[in-house]
C-alpha cells in the first residue's frame, strides 16, 4: 500500500473523518496556491520575454539589405529591446542557436555597440553574461549610416579612379 495512503487510514482511524478531510483541503488549497503562484510566475517571464515582431523582421531585411549579416542585425534589434539580457534571451527573442548569437555578439562588441558585464552566480561555476548597448538604437543607426555613406564614397572614388585608367589608356 502506498505510504500516504496508509497514513491517511491511519489518522482516519485515530481521529475520525471530519479532521482527516479538513487536513487533505488545507494541503489541496495550499498546493493549488503553489500552483498558481509557479503559473503566475511562469507567465510573468514569459511576458518579459522579447519576440521579434513584424516591424522587426522588416528591419531586419533592410540591415540586410544594406550589407549588414541578418543574424547580427536580429541580435542588435533583440538586445536593444532589453535594460540588460542575457545570451539566452536573445536565443528566444531572435530565434537564433547559441552560436549564432555567440558570433553577433563578439562583432556587435567589436563594433561597440553593446557592452557586456558579468553576473556572478551563486556558488561555483562560470559567470552569466549580461549584454546591454552602449547606446540606444537611433545612435547605431546613425553610426550604421556613416559607415554606409563612407563606403558609397570610396566605390565613387574607385570608379572614378577607374575611369581615369581606362581614359589614359
Amino acid at each position: 500500500m502506498v505510504w500516504w495512503l496508509h497514513n491517511l487510514f491511519f489518522h482516519i482511524f485515530v481521529f475520525g473523518w471530519l479532521p482527516c478531510f479538513q487536513l487533505m483541503v488545507g494541503h489541496i488549497k495550499e498546493l493549488m496556491l503553489y500552483v498558481m503562484k509557479y503559473e503566475e510566475a511562469k507567465n510573468m517571464k514569459q511576458k518579459n520575454v522579447y519576440m521579434l515582431d513584424k516591424d522587426d523582421g522588416k528591419a531586419v531585411d533592410l540591415f540586410f539589405r544594406l550589407g549588414m549579416p541578418k543574424n547580427l542585425a536580429k541580435t542588435l534589434l533583440c538586445i536593444s529591446q532589453f535594460d540588460e539580457c542575457k545570451s539566452a534571451d536573445v536565443e528566444k527573442g531572435a530565434d537564433l542557436r547559441q552560436p549564432e548569437v555567440s558570433v553577433a555578439i563578439q562583432e556587435l562588441r567589436r563594433r561597440g555597440w553593446i557592452k557586456k558585464r558579468n553576473l556572478k552566480k551563486k556558488g561555483k561555476g562560470r559567470p552569466v553574461h549580461i549584454y546591454k548597448t552602449t547606446t540606444d538604437l537611433s545612435e547605431i543607426l546613425n553610426t550604421f549610416e556613416q559607415e554606409k555613406l563612407k563606403e558609397v564614397e570610396n566605390v565613387k572614388n574607385d570608379i572614378s579612379a577607374l575611369k581615369n585608367i581606362i581614359q589614359n589608356k
